[in-house]
Order: C-alpha cells, then structure tokens, then sequence
C-alpha cells in the first residue's frame, strides 16, 4: 500500500496533517481504466468532452452504480451518457456540483459486465494547464470507499490513454476573457442598464492570491474597491463571483457622470498582473 499526501498553502498558512483515516473495502471492480479527450484544449473557451471508463470485473466484486468524475471548476452541461452505447435517460440522473459530476447508472457487476463502455460527453472550462480529471466509481447504496480510475485505454476511438488535459497559451496573463458591460451603464433607478458587471477568467495559479477589482478616476485616485479577495484560479463570470458595480464611490454616493478607469490586479511572485480599461457613466 502506498500513501501520498499533498500539502497546499497559502501565504499566510502552512498546511498541516492533524488526522489520517485509512479505510478499506472489497473493490468494486478488478480494474476501472478511463480516458478523456480531447487533451488539447483552449482555455478561454469552454470544451466539448468525452470521459470513457471501462471496467473489468471479478465474479465476487461488488460492482457500482455511480460514476464521480472531477472537473476542478463547473461543468456547465452533461450532453449525453451512455452505457454499452445505449443512452440512459432521465431514470438515471447527473448532479452537477462546483467541481465535479455524479452520474448515476444502472448497476454493473459481474462478468456479464467486464468490458461495458461507458461514456459521458460533458462541457467544462478548463483554467489551468494539466488538469487532470480523476475519476472514482462506487456503488451509492454502500458506505465503503470510492474506487478510484486508472488512466488507459478505455475507449478505442480516442489515442490518448490519460485523465489530463494541457491548455494553449500558457506563460500568457493569467487574467484572460475580461468583459465589462453594460458600458457606459445608466444607475438612475429605472431598471435598465443600473449596474455594471466585471466579468473575466483567472488561469494557471497554484496558490491563492491578492485578487482586487477597484473603480479610479481619470486622476488615478480610488473611488470604489469592488472585489477584494484571495483567489487560486476560476471563472468570475457567472451568480454572485461576478464583481457590479453600481455606479456609487466607497462612501455610498453616486459618482458624477463620465469617464472612468478599472483595474483588475493580480499579485503573482514576479510581479502584480493587471487588466485595465475604462468604463463610462451616465444619467
């Protein structure tokens, strides 16, 4: 038996192991092998996926009924499941949770089972170079330990025999995609156009990091820290991560009407990254 424990620290806090649980179970299956592909991806786009996991089965092996897969930031849609290429329906529902997917399935054990394909096509955005996406399957009416999937060649279609994927553009600005919009926007209370959202994609950190959204004038001076935060890579670009601005200066007050300039800053080892543009106001 092997153990690897990986520490992860911030800047202010060292990791720490306080507690090791080590539990066993009889295995869901002999072998899980899995793949994905595409493995070169865009990062400024979300992409289509194809997760294949293809199990082997002993005649005592427990067998499973549900598929984990992680997927580090929100998948935003599951397209398709298939099992043996038979589509599941609606009787077999997928969760989608802010780092991975739960897909249910129809039990699969024994050696009538060994060599069943399973596919999930998927869409997901991928922030940051060599993801990999780890997977488990594990029977949903037993409390024993998720088995988890070794990369191999599941799926014949596809030459890539690994869980990870690799990103375009990478040493480039970490800060990518940002939209800032409406601009100019209207906070006069009628309902339309009354705030502006900041939205935009941080890539390819390891570490949390200062992450701070702030409102300047043409001066330079402040008038408004919309977002100030520690962050390690994500979209702020959908529900409550989205930085508004609502068109009034820290103290509460509307500003005057005009020009003005945001400022997105990243504080990195080397140096502060930073996005800037200009956003304009009006009544």
């Amino acid at each position: 038996m092997q153990i690897q424990v990986i520490f992860l620290s911030s800047l202010q806090q060292a990791g720490a192991l306080r507690e090791l649980e080590i539990q066993f179970a009889p295995p869901a299956a002999l072998e899980v092998v899995g793949e994905i592909w595409p493995q070169d991806v865009s990062r400024s786009e979300s992409t289509n996926f194809t997760y294949s996991v293809r199990p082997t089965f002993a005649p005592e092996d427990t067998g499973f009924d549900r598929l984990e897969i992680f997927t580090l930031t929100r998948a935003e849609t599951v397209h398709a499941v298939r099992v043996d290429g038979v589509t599941l329906g609606s009787d077999f529902p997928v969760e989608i949770l802010d780092d991975r997917i739960v897909v249910a399935l129809p039990k699969l054990a024994g050696t009538d089972d060994t060599f069943k394909l399973i596919e999930v096509e998927f869409a997901a955005h991928v922030v940051r170079y060599g993801t990999q996406f780890q997977g488990w399957v594990f029977d949903s009416e037993s409390d024993g330990v998720k088995q988890l999937i070794d990369p191999g060649d599941a799926n014949v279609d596809f030459p890539g025999n690994s869980l990870g994927v690799r990103t375009d553009e990478l040493g480039s600005n970490p800060l990518a995609q940002v939209r800032v919009a409406p601009n100019p926007f209207t906070p006069n209370g009628d309902g339309l156009n009354d705030a502006a959202e900041f939205r935009f994609q941080l890539h390819d950190v390891s570490v949390q990091r200062d992450l701070i959204v702030g409102i300047y004038d043409l001066a330079g001076r402040p008038v408004r820290q919309l977002k100030h935060l520690s962050a390690i890579r994500g979209l702020f670009d959908r529900g409550a991560a989205v930085p508004v601005w609502d068109g009034r200066d820290d103290a509460g007050q509307p500003v005057p009407p005009g020009h003005y300039i945001y400022r997105i800053s990243l504080d990195t080892d080397a140096e502060t990254t930073s996005r800037v543009g200009t956003i304009s106001l009006v009544y």
